[in-house]
């Protein structure tokens, strides 16, 4: 149908071809209604304001499902914010719990390494300075514990670095 008519009703008026077949025809061509001749003023006036009312009310159909299909797309948009608002709060806590534990490890690895080291100084000084067997086997046992104990210490450090993406890590090849 031509864009510019489509909205007007239209009414099939026919003296001749009011067969069964012919009126099928002419409500396949867009003819909304018909009436045959002799044609009753009544009869086409009811038939005409019964037309613009379902006219008026397809109109007014169209434009109770746009403003619902654009309050759909206001709801859909405002769940889309309110969903947006939840994950940038939810990162912001990630964030905020990476950095608490980045800087508790921090805190906490210092609070070992220094009194480790502590430790293997002086024993380091009695393995060079004693001649007594019993005290150098044990100063080398704690010695090499207290190695251990630093060399873990460091590498919660280098963990807590790179965690905090303060420590640069390089791929290295290794056999």
């Amino acid at each position: 149908q031509e864009v510019s008519t489509r909205d007007i009703p239209i009414i099939m008026c026919t003296g001749v071809m009011v067969s069964s077949g012919y009126l099928d025809i002419s409500l396949d061509t867009g003819a909304q209604a018909y009436i045959s001749k002799p044609i009753d003023p009544v009869e086409l006036k009811a038939k005409v304001r019964t037309l613009l009312k379902i006219a008026d009310r397809t109109q007014e159909l169209i434009a109770e499902k746009t403003k619902l299909g654009l309050l759909r797309l206001e709801l859909e948009k405002e769940r889309a914010q309110r969903k947006i608002e939840r994950l940038q709060y939810e990162k912001e806590q990630v964030e905020r719990a990476a950095a608490l534990k980045s800087s508790f490890f921090s805190k906490l690895t210092h609070e070992f390494q220094t009194p480790i080291n502590l430790i293997v100084g002086p024993l380091t000084e009695i393995l060079q300075q004693s001649k007594q067997h019993h005290i150098r086997l044990r100063a080398e046992i704690a010695l090499r514990n207290s190695k251990v104990m630093l060399r873990l210490v460091n590498q919660l450090m280098t963990l807590a670095r790179a965690e905090s993406e303060v420590l640069i890590l390089r791929p290295v090849r290794m056999d």
